[in-house]
Formats: structure tokens, C-alpha cells, sequence
């Protein structure tokens, strides 16, 4: 409530004091807090001030500590080191001569860019089939949808019993076909099946919801209109569907990229990085060379893994403005 006292702008802040020159509730005019023609300058600058306390947690307590952690990486940060000493970029140069990194890097990337088109793709057909007006719809969508609320580590001891050497269900079937057991985890041709066929099935429905969103959003209309004007089934698609699907896919393939760069528990439980380094990823290395008492070069790979990942982010942010602009 305002008012005009003195040729000054008042401000009536709510009390739950009451005076008797005051209505009950309300305390005496500010007239020192708000003076003619500021008010719209407070009005614009209390959105910022409800950013500051946020943005000091935010600062305070990842910023900081991270940015202070990852000062050891340029240290002799180990168990073993009676002080603390600045060692500069020896940490970093076993990134390049050591294997363990190149192994841990190609596995990574390759779990990550094959699970992202699988999931994709996988989704985009499944949304599409059950976007049409078919029977039993609303099941099958529950269907493909259910192993997306299962947890990767659910999925990671689901896959462990259903691809184990000696009793999992697949060398059972592959003794039934006169086949051979496979040792599906104790290589990194097949462990590396096992880690994308696990996740292609579990994150295929989440996909497939986003592409279903996206889908009932496209106008009848437009369909209708290009139907009757004899446009062929791939021409709609191309030209009405996929723009409108544009954000939808860039927001699957940006979460699954980046989902697949960090992958952890799923390769955790199968292998846990073994045989000996085989099936190491970028995440599963930093844990054991944590695990290792190796501080310095596990705080190292997850800094260079760190910078990976922003570097990943902002250049799939500009890839989206561009498709989306287009679209």
C-alpha cells in the first residue's frame, strides 16, 4: 500500500504490530526506503536479489570445493606423501603414454554414441508405431516403457544372472542352438554387447515417451491438409513430422550422450572394469584409481573428464540452435 506523504512516496509495510495512529496490521510509512520515481528501480532489481542467497549456496558449496579439489591434481596427493608438493603436469602426462586411458576413453565413447542412436532410434520407431490408432495401445506403451523406471543397477544384476558363463539364460540358449558358452563378460567384445544391449533396453522407453510427447503435439490439421493434397508417407514425415520432432530428438540425444559419457554402475557391477582393464570407462577409472590410493591421477582424469563434458554440452547447445532454427 502507498502513499503520498510530505510530496514523498510512501511505502506501508505489512507488521504484525498495531499503533493507534496505524490501522491494525500495517506499521508507519518508510518514506526513507522508497523516494518519487524509484520504485520501478526496485521493482527491477528484487529478481536479482532473490538470486544471491541461491547462488552463494551454489558457489559455497560446489564451486569452491570442487575448484579447490581439483588443485591436487597438480600435487603428489597420495597416502603415501609425507607433505604436500606442486608437481605441475605430471599427473596429466600419464593421460598419454599409459593404455589404461586409451582403453577407458574408446570404451566410453563407444557405449556412449551406440547406445544414444540405438535408444534413438529404437524410440523414435516405437513412438511412431504406437502414435497410430492400433489395439492394446495404452499396454504396449506401458510395456516398453517399464524397464526405464528400473535403476541401472537393478539391470546391472538382472544382466549379470541372464549373461553369466556358466548358468546365465544365454549360454543355456546357446546350448540349445549346438553352440558353444560364451564368456560374455570376461571379454571386451562381448562385455561391451552386453553393456549396450543392457542399456538400449532399459533407457528405449524413456525415449520413446519424449518422441510420443512430441508427436501428440503435432496440429491434425497439417496431416490432414497434407493427406488431401496427395503427399506421400515419407514427404510427411520429412516435412511436418521431423521439424516438429527436432527438440524432442535433440533432448534425447543430448541427455543419452551425456548419460553415456558417465556411465558407472552398469559397468561397475558386470566387470567393475575387469578383465584387468578391458572394459575400463572414464568413470569406473577414476573410482579405482581412487581405489588405488592413485589421488592425484584419479583428480587429474576427472578434471580432463570434467572438461570434456562442458565442452560436449555447449557444443551440442549450438548444434540444437542451429537444427532448431532450421526445423
Amino acid at each position: 500500500m502507498t502513499a503520498a506523504i510530505g510530496g514523498e512516496q510512501c511505502i506501508f509495510f505489512p507488521s504484525p504490530r498495531s499503533e493507534r495512529s496505524i490501522p491494525s496490521g500495517w506499521s508507519p510509512p518508510y518514506c526513507d526506503s522508497v523516494r518519487p520515481g524509484n520504485l520501478a528501480n526496485v521493482k527491477a532489481a528484487y529478481p536479482l536479489w532473490m538470486t544471491i542467497l541461491p547462488f552463494s549456496v551454489y558457489v559455497v558449496f560446489l564451486v569452491l570445493p570442487s575448484t579447490a579439489g581439483f588443485t591436487l591434481a597438480f600435487t603428489n596427493w597420495s597416502p603415501y606423501a609425507e607433505t604436500l608438493r606442486f608437481t605441475g603436469l605430471q599427473s596429466f602426462v600419464s593421460m598419454f603414454t599409459e593404455k589404461v586411458y586409451a582403453v577407458a576413453l574408446a570404451n566410453t565413447l563407444i557405449f556412449a554414441v551406440v547406445t544414444t542412436l540405438g535408444k534413438a532410434g529404437l524410440g523414435l520407431i516405437l513412438a511412431l508405431a504406437l502414435n497410430t490408432a492400433i489395439r492394446s495401445r495404452n499396454l504396449l506403451r506401458t510395456v516398453y516403457f517399464y524397464p526405464a523406471v528400473l535403476s541401472p543397477l537393478v539391470v546391472g544384476l538382472l544382466f549379470s544372472a541372464i549373461f553369466d558363463a556358466k548358468a546365465g539364460l544365454a549360454n543355456q540358449l546357446v546350448a540349445a542352438l549346438g553352440g558353444s558358452p560364451v564368456s560374455w563378460l570376461g571379454g571386451r567384445g562381448t562385455a561391451l554387447f552386453v553393456f549396450n544391449f543392457g542399456e538400449i533396453w532399459r533407457s528405449t522407453g524413456y525415449a520413446m515417451a519424449i518422441f510420443l510427447a512430441a508427436l501428440q503435439g503435432i496440429p491434425v490439421e497439417l496431416r490432414e491438409a497434407s493427406m488431401m493434397d496427395g503427399a506421400s508417407a515419407w514427404r510427411r514425415f520429412h516435412s511436418i513430422t521431423l521439424p516438429y520432432l527436432m527438440p524432442a530428438i535433440n533432448l534425447v540425444l543430448l541427455t543419452s550422450m551425456l548419460f553415456g559419457l558417465k556411465i558407472f554402475d552398469l559397468v561397475y557391477i558386470l566387470t567393475g572394469g575387469g578383465p584387468g582393464y578391458q572394459t575400463e570407462t572414464i568413470s569406473t577409472l577414476i573410482l579405482n584409481q581412487f581405489g588405488q590410493d592413485m589421488y592425484a591421477q584419479s583428480t587429474a582424469t576427472n578434471l580432463v573428464f570434467t572438461l570434456i563434458l562442458v565442452s560436449f554440452a555447449l557444443a551440442f547447445q549450438a548444434y540444437q540452435r542451429a537444427t532448431e532454427v532450421t526445423a
